[in-house]
């Protein structure tokens, strides 16, 4: 089964690009912020160097992550730049979440009932990151499995 639990079937996880969110109130003003300033600087580089290394928003998230179209993404990661990665030296490239990881163990009737799972939910971006991010996701599903 090739699915990328960052971003699938119209949700998108951005849990790893950031720390200690605040509140969604707040997440969305700074995605907004964010989104706003990709659109007026339109360089890649430009847009990373704007703002320090590791340097996130008073919400927690990285400076980086935007919102199109109801998408939200990283437009430095390298599955939008034909396998270029922009974020090298400003990012933890190599992350995975404890969930992300163990799902790509698991066999594929496992992850199916995963993906079933998270589709009950009808998780929102924001609430599917935190949770995600959290592991609260992961725990509820092993409790219930």
């Amino acid at each position: 089964m090739k699915i990328n639990l960052c971003q699938f079937d119209g949700l998108s996880c951005f849990g790893c690009c950031g720390h200690d969110y605040t509140s969604i109130k707040e997440l969305k003003k700074d995605i907004k912020k964010n989104t706003k300033e990709f659109e007026k600087l339109k360089d890649l580089n430009k847009f990373r160097e704007r703002a320090h290394k590791w340097d996130l928003r008073d919400s927690g998230v990285c400076r980086n992550v935007i919102e199109k179209e109801g998408e939200i993404f990283c437009p430095l990661h390298p599955l939008r730049n034909n396998n270029f990665d922009f974020r090298e030296d400003n990012c933890d490239v190599d992350y995975m979440c404890k969930t992300f990881k163990l799902f790509l163990e698991w066999d594929e009737k496992k992850q199916k009932k995963f993906i079933k799972f998270i589709k009950s939910k009808k998780f929102d971006n924001y609430h599917y990151s935190i949770l995600m991010d959290s592991n609260k996701l992961l725990e509820e599903y092993m409790e219930k499995s």
